[in-house]
């Protein structure tokens, strides 16, 4: 190194301490830039999937309580003597209706990327969708024999739909946890990277400084021997 350096003209000694400085400032960026993208892809991965989950578990919540009271109000034009086209019509879309739930609690329980807490709550819920499903057709049937036949429904289906709110409950709940988790991993990432980052700023400060001593070295030793000499 020390051969090299007194052999080299003095304009490409000066020049290689700021050449030195600039590429080491490029390779902390570059490596800094590396680091940012991939704590990026991790937090939008937590923010757009989460949410959306999370969004989905509460459509289903606010969609089983409308089909539940759908069922009553069918049960309820029953009693009061209702014009049966009418009851009809209402219990031909509901059944329409239940089905179609019971498909998208069937979809959703496949949804990809979810802990086993997560996969467990859907799969309960899903099931419980479908008992509900089943225990809805079965009151909807006996009722147009008499609402007193479809009484003894009513237990299971109130329980049924109280069960899968808090299957849904729980499923959102395991979101959020799963969430929790994930941010601190992606915290611990973020404090990786800042220390990495600033070890490489201070290898490549003091590699710079390093070379700077050597360059002046080079420059003045010269100079000082002409001086005596």
């Amino acid at each position: 190194m020390n051969n090299f350096l007194k052999n080299t003209s003095i304009g490409i000694k000066v020049s290689l301490a700021p050449v030195l400085a600039i590429v080491c400032l490029i390779l902390v960026t570059a490596w800094g830039a590396v680091g940012l993208r991939g704590i990026h892809a991790d937090v939008d991965a937590i923010g757009r999937g989460s949410v959306e989950r999370i969004a989905q578990a509460q459509q289903m919540a606010t969609e089983l309580t409308e089909l539940h009271q759908l069922l009553y109000q069918s049960m309820t034009w029953e009693s009061i003597g209702q014009r049966p086209e009418r009851i009809k019509e209402l219990d031909a879309q509901l059944l329409e209706k239940l089905a179609a739930y019971d498909r998208k609690a069937a979809d959703l329980a496949k949804t990809a990327g979810l802990d086993a807490l997560g996969s467990q709550a859907l799969d309960a819920f899903a099931k419980g969708v479908n008992s509900y499903h089943k225990v809805a057709v079965d009151t909807l049937d006996f009722k147009t024999a008499g609402v007193a036949n479809a009484a003894a429904y009513v237990v299971s289906l109130d329980h049924d739909y109280r069960k899968n709110k808090e299957l849904i409950a729980g499923f959102v709940a395991s979101v959020r946890q799963d969430v929790g988790a994930r941010v601190d991993l992606a915290g611990a990432k973020v404090t990786r990277q800042i220390s990495a980052t600033l070890g490489v700023t201070v290898l490549a400060t003091l590699l710079c400084a390093g070379l700077a001593w050597l360059l002046a070295r080079a420059i003045t030793q010269p100079l000082s021997q002409a001086e005596t000499d």
